[in-house]
């Protein structure tokens, strides 16, 4: 097998560009150093291999980024290079010469490599990153579940409180009307009745909180007006007790799709954040205006909060969906709920929300 002279010049070019990238290198390799000797003496043995078979073939055999380590000089290491061989056919179509063409592309492979070993590190650290923030948002979600079950047992309270006077008055009557001789069986039958029936109202209470609290394993379509309007039940004995005006305007025909326990712990967190600004400014005449409508020109369903109990200031409202951030006491709030809101309306359901001042009023916009 033969060599033409212009390959082994090229190989020569090429191989006094090792020294560039290798110092190490033998910088006295010149053509002297080349004649007379088999190439394969210059070249890996196993590449015999790979010229035999394009021989049998009598076809171009080529190769990209091969490694390779010239058995005469081990000490430049490994380097690598694009290598084409072709047989060039005699008229008989036998194989009368080879022609070699080596190009060093060991600069480019290297900074393949360690842009590859880069990536790979960086691949790392995202998921590394991402990592922390997963385990983080769960920790601040158990947080926020805590505080959730806190605010239950407070909704509870005003729920439970009616009902239980009403038993309690029941059960007094009916001693009352026995010391008198009052007590027949029409009478006792009405108390009955009556003490069963907040009974009752007690046993749907606890349905209801239940239902509210209860984890959710798969998204589902659910129809929005009803989350707003459980929600608003679970405060119903509060807004009651403090005479808090609910002004609601709901399309009801919008649905939406998602976790509708969570929805609905967002509408609770927001409208238990209108009412603690109300307790704290011992507001009389408050309200709170919920409108729900599709936007016609996004298409979006549209829920706007609304709460006469103040502006936010302008210095910390770009600040209120911040983990940890409240402006109320540290012992009623650790400033979780509308943290928790903005991760579930904007991570769980692809929606945003968004604060701000109108007129005196604050609005919390949910946009799904």
């Amino acid at each position: 097998m033969h060599l033409s002279f212009r390959a082994f010049r090229r190989f020569l070019g090429k191989s006094r560009r090792i020294n560039t990238l290798f110092p190490d290198a033998d910088p006295q390799r010149d053509e002297a150093e080349l004649i007379g000797r088999n190439h394969f003496e210059i070249y890996p043995t196993d590449f015999q291999l790979e010229a035999e078979k394009t021989k049998r073939r009598k076809a171009p055999y080529s190769v990209s980024e091969r490694p390779f380590i010239f058995p005469d000089h081990p000490e430049w290491g490994i380097t690598y290079w694009d290598i084409r061989l072709v047989p060039v056919l005699d008229k008989d179509l036998d194989i009368e010469l080879f022609l070699l063409t080596l190009k060093d592309v060991t600069k480019q492979k290297l900074n393949k490599d360690a842009l590859t070993a880069l990536n790979e590190t960086l691949i790392k650290r995202v998921a590394e990153e991402v990592e922390k923030s997963r385990v983080k948002d769960q920790l601040m979600y158990e947080q926020s579940r805590h505080i959730s079950m806190g605010e239950l047992l407070v909704n509870i309270s005003h729920h439970w409180r009616q009902p239980l006077c009403g038993i309690g008055l029941s059960v007094q009557e009916i001693k009352d009307a026995y010391h008198h001789d009052e007590l027949d069986e029409q009478y006792l039958d009405r108390m009955i009745d009556n003490a069963m029936s907040e009974l009752n109202m007690l046993s749907e209470t606890i349905d209801n909180f239940r239902k509210m609290y209860c984890h959710e394993k798969d998204q589902r379509e659910f129809n929005i007006s009803d989350e707003i309007k459980k929600s608003q039940l679970l405060l119903s004995g509060y807004i009651k007790e403090k005479n808090i005006v609910i002004e609601n305007e709901l399309d009801e025909r919008l649905n939406t799709r998602g976790y509708p326990n969570e929805f609905a712990h967002v509408i609770l967190n927001i409208m238990t954040n209108a009412k603690d600004k109300f307790e704290q400014k011992n507001l009389t005449g408050a309200a709170i205006k919920i409108k729900l409508y599709k936007e016609d020109l996004t298409g979006k369903s549209i829920i706007s909060i609304m709460d006469n109990g103040g502006d936010i200031p302008d210095d910390i409202i770009d600040k209120v969906f911040d983990p940890y951030f409240t402006t109320k006491d540290k012992t009623r709030g650790t400033g979780m709920g509308l943290y928790m809101a903005k991760i579930i309306i904007e991570k769980n359901m692809n929606g945003t929300i968004s604060a701000r001042n109108i007129d005196g009023w604050c609005e919390l916009r949910i946009e799904l």
